[in-house]
């Protein structure tokens, strides 16, 4: 080494270069963008894993599901065909579907092709879990459903007559006390059935003909009965016996929609029809003692020869309604509106009708001479 050359310092006396250090703040910064892509994209891909398999877990499991109901379907089905779970006469029964689960059971029928597996008759589903079951056109004479869970169960376009599985009497199918929330009767074709005490809310009866069935005290708020009809004897002189009702006696048909709806020699005492739709509908020979029926819509509907003894209508909207001959007596009707209505022979004796506009309709001062109280009408 030279004498007076410090560390550094080459041979020739030349100061070395010692390359400019890159700044620590420069390279934290681009090791945390690259860290932070890598762990971005990561990210990405474990919730598109995630995803994925939360996807195909949840398609295995419907499938699983699915399977699992076809199987079901085509156990019930067969068991039937052989007469294993029927309680006609001289079958082979030795299975009883009481308390049976048979949720998601698929029992729909073409309804083009009308074969021997169109019947599924005379069998004890009592107490028997349903739900979001399906029967769409099948003919289920016979049947016992009562107490079972069927909530959404499809029984649109189905058949029930009276039938015998026996050779003792027929039997009555029967819904009694069962749970059929947001089920759909649609289209279908009744007769004499059992619906006491059944919960039917937000359920769907559009075009649904029911001769001689009993709703006594079962509940149907919020239910579409449009374009429906409810008779005591059927057209074609169908038999039943004496003891079965037409009735809807004490039923709560709150909020109902009842367009265009046929009712014909029925029951309705002590009935709940408040905030019903009855436009269009016809009551005929019926039965609403002790009716509560306030602000109900009556417009242009039918009630002759109907009987509305001590019931309460008050702000229902009756204009151009048909009473002919009407039993109104002892009721309450105040504010209503019968507007161009046509009320002739009607029974006002006893009854409140204050405050209700009768301007245009077909009425007398002798008629409502009759009446209780008859304050700020409308003439």
């Amino acid at each position: 080494m030279l004498e007076g050359v410090g560390v550094g310092v080459g041979v020739e006396g030349v100061k070395e270069q010692t390359p400019t250090p890159t700044p620590i703040h420069t390279l934290k910064m681009k090791c945390s963008y690259f860290e932070c892509l890598q762990i971005l994209v990561g990210l990405f891909v474990s919730i598109a894993i995630t995803i994925y398999t939360i996807i195909q877990t949840n398609n295995e499991n419907f499938i699983a599901a699915q399977n699992h109901s076809k199987r079901k379907s085509y156990l019930i089905r067969c068991l039937y065909q052989n007469n294993l779970i029927t309680h006609r006469l001289n079958d082979n029964s030795f299975l009883d579907l009481n308390f049976a689960n048979l949720q998601n059971l698929n029992l729909n029928i073409n309804r083009f092709i009308q074969t021997p597996h169109s019947f599924f008759s005379c069998v004890n589903m009592a107490l028997a879990h349903l739900n979001e079951s399906s029967f769409e056109y099948n003919q289920l004479s016979g049947n016992h459903f009562h107490h079972s869970l069927m909530f959404k169960v499809n029984l649109r376009a189905t058949t029930i007559h009276l039938t015998y599985c026996d050779e003792n009497s027929p039997i009555r199918t029967s819904f009694t006390r069962a749970f059929l929330l947001q089920s759909t009767f649609s289209q279908s074709r009744y007769y004499g059935i059992d619906f006491t005490y059944a919960i039917m809310n937000n359920s769907l009866l559009e075009e649904f003909y029911c001769y001689r069935c009993n709703f006594t005290e079962a509940f149907m708020i919020k239910c579409n009965l449009s374009y429906s009809k409810f008779q005591y004897e059927p057209i074609n002189g169908y038999q039943f016996p004496k003891d079965y009702k037409a009735s809807f006696i004490r039923t709560d048909l709150t909020d109902t929609i009842l367009y265009r709806i046929r009712f014909e020699r029925i029951d309705f005492e002590k009935a709940i029809l408040i905030q019903t739709n009855a436009t269009q509908a016809t009551f005929l020979f019926c039965n609403l003692t002790n009716v509560i029926m306030n602000d109900c819509i009556l417009i242009e509907s039918q009630a002759n020869h109907s009987n509305f003894i001590l019931s309460n209508l008050n702000n229902c909207q009756m204009n151009r309604i048909q009473m002919f001959y009407v039993d109104f007596s002892h009721s309450y009707c105040y504010s209503c509106l019968f507007y161009g209505a046509n009320l002739t022979g009607i029974n006002f004796y006893n009854s409140s009708l204050d405050r209700s506009n009768f301007q245009n309709s077909i009425i007398n001062r002798e008629q409502l001479a009759d009446a209780r109280s008859i304050n700020e009408i409308y003439l």
